[in-house]
Formats: structure tokens, C-alpha cells, sequence
């Protein structure tokens, strides 16, 4: 560890769990198909998980697909020299179809193999150690040109326990930032024997 100590931001966090989901999520999008009685293959799998929000319509050929966004930190509590943390994390889902039913419904079939991938293996790769759900909500269907683009976001509250290592730092501003700063040592403690003697 460097000696200014290590910390983890937000956008850590987002991109963990993106690599997450893009392991986790063609598993249990093939295991909700199973449980609606559908074939295996039935549900199309993610294409992206870096969708523009702003216009999905434009995205189309990347759905259905995920975005994910981490709302920052709010810390809980510090245990030595470390600090943990919690984070309200949103992963959307954004699909098209060829009506609104059947685009509510495929946002559903996705949030429930979201919810799944996330819940289901708390660590996220090992950023994180629990994770709640909170919620899910649902946008209104929007249509252009008999293309219908829904969409919809579980909400969870993702715990981390290192989200900063505070070390004593170093005294001085480096004079060249650009150096490498060392690590940091910390201090240990030694057992020391004393053999009392006697003077003459």
C-alpha cells in the first residue's frame, strides 16, 4: 500500500459491478427464461453495459442492454485505519420491442436476472462484502416510428468495507509528485527479552 494510503470512489465501484454483471448476468438471464417455462435461449442477452441514457432510441442496436451508475459514499464507521462505506448503486435496463406490454414485460424478465447476479454474490468481484436490494421502477414506454424503447432500474444499497486506508501520510509535500511515493510500513511490535544482570 502506498504511503498516502488507498481509497476507492465511486466510479471503482461502478465499474466492478459492470464486470460483474457481464459475468454474472447470461447465467441468470438463461436460469428466468428456465423458470418462465421458456427455452434456455429464449430471453436475447445483454449486448452492452454502457448504454447512453439520454437517447435509447439512437442505442438501439446495443439493446437490450444495462447502464449502471453509483450515487457516491455515505461512511459508516472507522475500524483502525480503515473506513467503510456504503453506496446507493442504480443498474438500469433499456429494451425495445413492438409494444409496450412486451417491453414492460422483457424489463422485468431483466430486472429479475439483475437482482439475481447482484444479491446473489455480494462480494462483486471483492469490492464489496453485502448487498440489499431495495427497489425496482419502471420508466413509461416510449415509442418512435412503431419502435417501443422501455426501461426500468433495481436499486441496492452496496456495502464496502475498505473504501478508505488511512495511513499517517507522508511529513512533507513531495518535491517531484510525479515519484513514486514508497509504502507505507506500518509499525510492528517486538518482544524483547531482558536478562537482568548483576553489577559487581
Amino acid at each position: 500500500m502506498s504511503i498516502h494510503g488507498e481509497v476507492i470512489g465511486a466510479d471503482d465501484l461502478r465499474l466492478a459491478l459492470k464486470q460483474h454483471l457481464a459475468l454474472w448476468t447470461p447465467a441468470y438471464i438463461a436460469e428466468v427464461a428456465r423458470q418462465l417455462g421458456l427455452p434456455a435461449d429464449a430471453l436475447p442477452m445483454f449486448r452492452s453495459y454502457e448504454i447512453r441514457t439520454d437517447d435509447v432510441f439512437e442505442d438501439r442496436q446495443n439493446l437490450p442492454g444495462v447502464n449502471v451508475r453509483c450515487d457516491g459514499f455515505t461512511a459508516q464507521r472507522k475500524s483502525g485505519r480503515t473506513v467503510r462505506a456504503t453506496s446507493t448503486v442504480v443498474v438500469q435496463v433499456f429494451v425495445t420491442s413492438t409494444s409496450e406490454e412486451n417491453a414492460t414485460q422483457l424489463v422485468g424478465r431483466y430486472l429479475k436476472a439483475v437482482k439475481l447476479a447482484v444479491v446473489k454474490h455480494p462480494r462483486l468481484g471483492g469490492i464489496a462484502d453485502g448487498v440489499l436490494w431495495e427497489l425496482d421502477r419502471y420508466t413509461p414506454p416510449r415509442t418512435r416510428q412503431r419502435l417501443v424503447a422501455s426501461g426500468g432500474a433495481s436499486v441496492f444499497t452496496v456495502t464496502v468495507p475498505d473504501a478508505m486506508h488511512i495511513t499517517p501520510g507522508a511529513d512533507e509535500p513531495p518535491a517531484d509528485p510525479f515519484a513514486d511515493p514508497g509504502d507505507w510500513i506500518p509499525a510492528t511490535d517486538l518482544e524483547l527479552t531482558v536478562d537482568p544482570q548483576e553489577r559487581p
